[in-house]
């Protein structure tokens, strides 16, 4: 039951928002009481917590399969962020962006661990990107890591993108493009140009 409760939590979170869901919303949608739901997780704080650190266990997996298969590091950027969409495409409450106005404590521990990750995942993707001849020589791995998972959390913000006027994954698709074009070589800008021909 619990894990039950936290496939259920997570999905409604990820919908309408950690705010916006209640307990009640919840066991509701399990046809349980809400008195079952506290006798796994305390309040709704502790189940928060939980569904946060369990999506960000996800990702970070996700992402580590498509890193362990791809041809190429532009190649995998893009497979990324299609793993990263899977998870963020039925977001319609603005659900990351509540966790940090409505659960500021839990989405700063969260954000740590997800900076030191993509510190590490996308490092790793520049430093093979410059091995291929695809990533220039001079950029500032760590620099530019920092600058691209801030950027994505940007993205997230209603308040500078709001979402009847940008979709998060046109938004994600367009960053993407952006951030390739400032970072690749000659070599890797014609690869570039391949997949976003394929890729639209």
């Amino acid at each position: 039951m619990e894990e039950k409760i936290l496939q259920v939590a997570q999905k409604l979170f990820l919908t309408y928002g950690f705010k916006t869901v209640t307990m009640d919303d919840i066991a509701t949608d399990l046809s349980i009481s809400k008195k079952t739901i506290y006798n796994f997780f305390p309040n709704k704080n502790k189940l928060v917590e939980v569904v946060a650190n369990n999506f960000h266990s996800q990702i970070t997996e996700g992402v580590t399969k498509v890193k362990e298969t791809s041809k190429n590091p532009i190649d995998e950027i893009f497979e990324i962020k299609k793993q990263v969409m899977n998870h963020l495409k039925d977001q319609r409450g603005n659900s990351i962006y509540q966790l940090e106005r409505f659960y500021p404590e839990i989405f700063d521990k969260l954000k740590k661990k997800g900076l030191a990750f993509m510190i590490k995942s996308l490092g790793e993707t520049l430093s093979n990107g410059i091995e291929f001849g695809l990533i220039r020589k001079n950029i500032d791995v760590d620099f530019v890591s920092r600058i691209y998972y801030n950027s994505i959390l940007g993205l997230m913000d209603p308040e500078i993108y709001p979402p009847k006027n940008y979709s998060l994954d046109k938004t994600m698709f367009d960053y993407r493009e952006y951030f390739l074009r400032s970072v690749v070589t000659e070599k890797g800008l014609k690869k570039l140009d391949e997949i976003l021909i394929n890729d639209k």
